[in-house]
């Protein structure tokens, strides 16, 4: 039988946008949370709420024990999962990694196979959700995986979101699902990009128009319309909680995933294409809805893409 969580002392790697916030909520709901980031000051203020810190990766883990991550991707899982002090060698029999990273359905697939063989659960978590509604409890979270493994972790999930979603035995699934959830998003993207031209070239206002359909009946109460339709209607993306760079990563993943399963999706190109030229223009830190100011560019320098 395992130890109830409340007893036992659980890993947090990776204290980032959304990191911080998850860490916090599973602090202040009374679990013991021990943490680590690579940047420092991320730490001191959850040691403030009750964490406890860890000064490097093998003092976050304890054998046997619970360790969740929140990083970037694929790069930055395999190293803190692999390297030596890794995760999976630290964690040993009986140790479950929750992984709440948005990744490749491949890497998540080839750790969980890896990880079996140390007697290792790897559980994918994957969340949907701004920073906002981690804050709250708000996260959708789709988990995947070993069902004896989810059902250890149950507590966990259903601390930091609102609504859980079982995905069933196959551990990609909450990849998959989260990426499919994201290629939602960047296809609204380049919609209200190009929508918000349609309406410029014949003279309207785009903030205007994009006011208009956020407080409509059709999109009222989106969080991706209200939150990322003021950002194009105001030329404002200083917001950094979603960057371009992480954008262009995720748009990566369903353009790798999409060919691999031999199918087009012409709108994941269209704003992969405009994220990297956003990047190229220097809006890397920058929200990664402004690749809806290079979604068109990207269409009439390349005609062939609109075909």
């Amino acid at each position: 039988m395992k130890e109830p969580l409340k007893n036992q002392t659980i890993g947090f790697v990776g204290l980032g946008q959304m990191g911080y916030p998850i860490a916090r909520t599973l602090v202040q709901a009374g679990f013991p949370v021990r943490v680590f980031d690579v940047r420092e000051e991320r730490i001191a203020p959850l040691v403030a709420l009750g964490a406890i810190p860890a000064a490097c990766l093998a003092e976050v883990v304890e054998p046997g024990g619970v360790v969740i991550s929140m990083v970037p991707g694929d790069t930055e899982l395999c190293q803190i999962a692999l390297n030596d002090p890794g995760i999976v060698r630290q964690l040993g029999p009986g140790g479950l990694h929750l992984s709440l990273s948005t990744i490749s359905p491949d890497v998540v697939l080839s750790l969980t196979k890896y990880y079996a063989t140390q007697g290792v659960a790897l559980v994918a978590a994957t969340v949907s959700g701004r920073p906002e509604a981690a804050a709250t409890r708000q996260l959708s979270v789709y988990v995947s995986g070993n069902a004896a493994a989810k059902d250890h972790a149950r507590p966990i999930l259903e601390t930091i979101g609102s609504t859980l979603y079982d995905l069933g035995p196959a551990v990609e699934s909450a990849v998959v699902m989260k990426l499919a959830a994201n290629y939602l998003i960047l296809a609204a993207l380049v919609a209200m990009g190009s929508a918000a031209t349609f309406v410029e070239r014949h003279g309207l206002e785009r903030e205007l128009f994009l006011r208009a359909m956020r407080e409509s009946v059709l999109f009222q109460g989106s969080a991706v319309y209200a939150g990322y339709g003021r950002m194009i209607g105001a030329l404002d993306y200083s917001d950094e909680n979603f960057s371009t760079a992480l954008g262009l990563k995720d748009a990566s993943l369903i353009v790798h995933e999409a060919e691999r399963l031999g199918l087009k999706l012409p709108v994941a190109q269209q704003a992969y294409d405009a994220l990297l030229a956003a990047q190229a223009a220097g809006h890397g830190k920058q929200s990664w809805a402004v690749l809806a100011e290079y979604a068109e560019k990207i269409l009439e320098d390349h005609p062939q893409r609109n075909q």
